[in-house]
């Protein structure tokens, strides 16, 4: 499988749609996750750049991201 380089996150109210790229910017992963499957599952990825849009939950949720990189490296 190729490594996921760029990671989108679509935030909604309870779900969250993530799209991810390789390094060539093909799509290697499309997922939808409720709000508690979404930290887990972005501790388990490698390391990658993530784009979100920009809103009161991106803040909180750019210091949780942070949070679980750093206990996880």
């Amino acid at each position: 499988m190729n490594t996921v380089t760029l990671l989108g996150i679509d935030i909604g109210k309870n779900t969250f749609h993530l799209h991810g790229q390789d390094a060539r910017g093909h799509q290697v992963l499309r997922k939808k996750l409720n709000r508690n499957q979404l930290l887990p599952y972005l501790a388990q990825l490698s390391t990658c750049k993530i784009a979100m849009e920009s809103c009161g939950g991106s803040q909180w949720l750019a210091r949780k991201i942070r949070s679980k990189a750093i206990k996880c490296s």
